[in-house]
């Protein structure tokens, strides 16, 4: 049993993934991920009808996005893989979604960031781009995925990303199965924090 936790937008998402292919998905809109993720666990873990122990290993995603979100997720992930004695892997949200759209390659992948400018993926790089610049960018041909809160863009060929929580578990999945020893979770930001330490 493979768990995979994402913290990292504007929700609170796990996956439970069986080697069967069954998978579960819990998830809460909320900014608070640190109030729902606990009960979330819980719940994603009764509805599966599994204990702690069946974990086989945990995935999670390491960001972008919110910098209080992606710690609590982490968090979560490496207390329980430490606690179990189980590996934990992690992977950012653009190599998630390009790992399980194999047409990636041709989409500009957009994440939320709760602020004016987005978290972007095309053409091999990232950078931070508002609205106007995304829809600038597709043109007429270029597919946009996103989990944004609310779809802002006017193009049909706009949709909605999978699960990332899902994508983490399946990362998780693999590399367990090539005997990867686990890692310690680092979060990956492409800005800033807004809080600045006080000056000496």
């Amino acid at each position: 049993m493979f768990l995979g936790i994402d913290c990292s937008g504007v929700t609170a998402e796990l996956a439970l993934l069986v080697p069967d292919g069954r998978e579960w998905i819990a998830r809460e809109d909320t900014p608070r991920q640190a109030d729902v993720i606990f009960p979330l666990l819980e719940k994603i873990m009764a509805d599966a009808a599994i204990t702690k122990n069946d974990i086989t290993a945990i995935g999670a995603i390491t960001g972008p996005g919110s910098f209080t979100g992606i710690r609590v997720g982490l968090a979560l992930a490496q207390g329980l893989a430490d606690g179990l004695g189980i590996p934990a892997f992690g992977i950012d949200a653009f190599a998630a979604v390009r790992g399980e759209r194999r047409e990636a390659r041709g989409e500009i992948i957009v994440l939320e960031s709760k602020r004016a400018e987005l978290y972007v993926w095309h053409d091999n790089k990232t950078e931070m781009l508002t609205p106007e610049q995304i829809r600038q960018l597709a043109g007429n041909n270029k597919t946009v995925v996103h989990n944004l809160a609310e779809n802002i863009f006017v193009s049909p060929l706009a949709s909605r990303l999978s699960p990332l929580a899902a994508a983490a578990a399946r990362h998780a999945q693999m590399m367990h199965a090539k005997n990867t020893p686990g890692e310690i979770l680092a979060p990956y930001y492409l800005r800033d924090a807004d809080a600045k330490p006080n000056a000496a």
